[in-house]
């Protein structure tokens, strides 16, 4: 069975070479340490569950293959006591130790802090509170974070995004307004920010959908649809908010100076980067502007 076709090709270690493949190569990233015995059905499911989770760890860390059999200096050396075995070493001292069967989600357990940075690393577990409308402990959890890291601007930028969700307006605007213009996620937090003011003062969606449909005038009709859009935004339906501009965009791409154009185009950055909608939705805009 050939190894790494995911991206990490692994690295035979013994002691001739332990030095410079485990040692001296964790100074510059993690090593993986696996030890294994050759026939061995654990090693065997542990070196196929590597295979396919450490692609996506590619150029980050180097993956070392240690046969127990060959190398009993090692084996005593790292406190390995059975099989399967992973050692995760970096900058020269022990990281991480995986001993018996293993998931993909407990060796990324595992991996995961070595890689990501502390917002990172909690990102699920607030994205779990915010959907269960617990945004006070989302909130304090960024909080305690700040504490132990005052002078990162991203927790402020995830800090401030997570009020305008909880409806703190005035506390949001206080925290953009005390970062970096080039802060990381600021232009996000900022547009979300936005859509938050313009639909503060909005009745619900089915009311201003209610009044697009009754609207006499082409003026009525497009600020009403602008209405909308802002209300389901706030309400984070966003994709169904640039439905509604498109809409407007169809029916009058001028109006307002292209102001449906430029809000839809403000959306896009309430998605994270590499997210499918705002690709798609520009691909529809520049056909009806062209």
């Amino acid at each position: 069975m050939e190894l790494g076709g995911a991206g990490v090709t692994p690295v035979e270690v013994d002691l001739q070479n332990f030095q410079t493949e485990v040692l001296e190569k964790s100074q510059a990233m993690p090593v993986l340490a696996e030890f294994y015995a050759e026939g061995a059905e654990p090693s065997d499911a542990m070196r196929a569950l590597l295979d396919a989770v450490l692609g996506a760890y590619a150029g980050k860390l180097q993956w070392a293959r240690i046969d127990v059999q060959r190398n009993p200096q090692i084996v005593q050396q790292l406190g390995v006591r059975g099989l399967p075995t992973v050692k995760i070493i970096h900058e020269g001292q022990l990281a991480g130790n995986l001993e018996g069967p293993q998931t993909e989600s407990s060796v990324r357990e595992v991996l995961d802090p070595l890689f990501l940075s502390p917002l990172e690393q909690i990102q699920g577990h607030l994205g779990a509170m915010i959907e269960a409308g617990d945004f006070d402990g989302a909130i304090g959890t960024l909080k305690q974070m700040i504490q132990q890291e005052p002078n990162n601007p991203s927790l402020f930028v995830e800090l401030a995004d997570l009020l305008v969700l909880a409806g703190d307006l005035a506390e949001a605007e206080s925290i953009l307004n005390g970062l970096a213009k080039d802060a990381a996620g600021r232009s996000k937090a900022e547009q979300r920010l936005l859509v938050a003011k313009k639909a503060e003062a909005l009745p619900e969606p089915s009311t201003l959908q209610t009044k697009v449909e009754d609207a006499e005038t082409k003026e009525n009709r497009m600020a009403a649809r602008l209405d909308l859009a802002y209300a389901l935004a706030a309400q984070r339906d966003v994709e169904s908010a640039l439905n509604v501009l498109l809409e407007n965009i169809r029916e009058d791409r001028a109006w307002r100076d292209e102001e449906s154009r430029q809000v839809m185009v403000g959306m896009f950055e309430l998605f994270e980067k590499g997210h499918p909608i705002p690709s798609t939705y520009r691909r529809k805009l520049f056909t009806l502007m062209h």
